[in-house]
């Protein structure tokens, strides 16, 4: 499975299988399933934004997939 911000070209990856009804929690470079690190089964990539719109692009996905974001919103004066 692969996550890519088109508008940044960020690449994230996960290199092994996830069962439906699993979920997966990216923070920064961490990446956990449940409590479990599994930083060690992907590209060490790190999705980054770009400030407006960003463009997201999955792939290696199947069935019913459900991909959510909660950023923390930073305004500027």
């Amino acid at each position: 499975m692969s996550i890519k911000n088109r508008t940044t070209g960020d690449l994230w990856t996960f290199r092994a299988n996830l069962p439906a009804k699993e979920a997966i929690q990216i923070s920064g470079v961490t990446a956990k399933k449940g409590n479990v690190s599994i930083f060690g089964q992907t590209n060490f990539g790190l999705i980054t934004l770009e400030p407006g719109w960003n463009d997201f692009e999955l792939s290696g996905t199947s069935g019913d997939f459900e991909i959510t974001f909660d950023f923390r919103f930073h305004y500027y004066a």
